[in-house]
């Protein structure tokens, strides 16, 4: 029995927190432990909490905390899953199926993952995956977002969870560090995973001034030999209006 641990963060955001935990809740997979982390909400998040009754449902809290990653990591705390996946609120898992799926088409590898789906102007968008990460080759800007990954619960603790330090790329940094390490190994099901929502923090595009110096930063202290490619990356002309558009555009996260 392979047990998943699904982590839900969350702060005022009663509507698109339902949509989350009724996807979750409707997973045909059992062996689902679920983790909602509220940072203290004042609207009707933490109704929407009290009315779920499924035995999966195993901890949740409502208090203040210092942040998005703050919260993941309370999570991750308190997570005993083989797996940790987040999906935060307003984020839905595709469809009823998704967890079994991932685990039956893998072989308990360190990291399992799909497709993000966009739901945009009433249409859904699948934005593939890199089948195979070169992540130890060069800079990466398009590794696998943070919804679609499984990834085992002891080397999440082994890499102690997201650094945070990062206010805008705690994600990045931590999938990177995963997929740089060519001897984990990974999987990829060509399946979608998780439907995104457009109004995350790392979609917003008065975060990109953000993301970008946190980027560089972390390729600076951890990956030098990559920021080269990095800066090929960031210095082509008007370089965030085109991140901004590709976000438009469904193409990262």
């Amino acid at each position: 029995m392979i047990k998943v641990s699904i982590i839900t963060i969350n702060k005022n955001n009663a509507s698109g927190l339902k949509k989350t935990i009724d996807s979750v809740i409707s997973q045909t997979y059992m062996h689902i432990e679920y983790i909602i982390i509220d940072g203290g909400s004042s609207d009707e998040s933490v109704d929407n909490i009290r009315t779920v009754d499924d035995h999966r449902l195993v901890y949740w809290i409502s208090e203040p905390d210092t942040g998005l990653y703050n919260g993941m990591n309370k999570g991750l705390q308190r997570a005993t899953g083989d797996y940790v996946i987040f999906i935060n609120s307003g984020d839905y898992l595709y469809d009823k199926y998704v967890i079994d799926n991932l685990i039956r088409n893998s072989d308990y590898e360190d990291i399992v993952y799909g497709n993000l789906c966009i739901l945009k102007e009433g249409k859904t968008q699948i934005v593939r995956s890199a089948s195979e990460i070169y992540y130890h080759a060069k800079y990466q800007h398009n590794i696998p977002p943070h919804p679609v990954l499984l990834v085992k619960r002891d080397l999440m603790n082994k890499l102690e969870g997201f650094d945070e330090n990062y206010k805008v790329i705690a994600d990045v940094v931590l999938i990177a560090t995963l997929f740089s390490d060519k001897a984990r190994s990974y999987k990829f099901v060509n399946i979608p995973v998780t439907v995104f929502d457009m109004n995350g923090v790392s979609s917003n595009p008065q975060n990109q001034i953000k993301i970008y110096n946190e980027r560089k930063s972390f390729i600076e202290k951890d990956f030098p030999a990559y920021l080269e490619d990095f800066e090929k990356v960031y210095s082509k002309p008007n370089i965030f209006e085109k991140i901004i558009e590709k976000i438009r555009k469904c193409v990262m996260r």
